[in-house]
């Protein structure tokens, strides 16, 4: 409260939602699956349509053309 950081923007509040929920599932899986899961680590890259998301270009759909999600996975398996 009072600061003066902008805050962080919606598209890196995207990637890290998505980054939470991909390493939810892959929490309750190891689980359900009774795998010893020792250490888990995402990373979440994507591209975003500006043009689309500005009406320059309403050839596309507005939003995120590619998401990719990379695990370093140490477990039992």
């Amino acid at each position: 409260m009072g600061g003066t950081d902008p805050g962080p923007k919606s598209t890196r509040v995207s990637s890290f939602v998505t980054g939470g929920l991909h390493f939810r599932e892959a929490r309750i899986a190891a689980n359900q699956k009774r795998i010893n899961l020792r250490s888990l680590a995402l990373r979440v890259e994507g591209t975003i349509g500006t043009e689309e998301l500005l009406g320059k270009n309403c050839d596309k759909r507005a939003g995120f053309p590619g998401i990719d999600v990379e695990a370093n996975i140490d477990a039992d398996i």
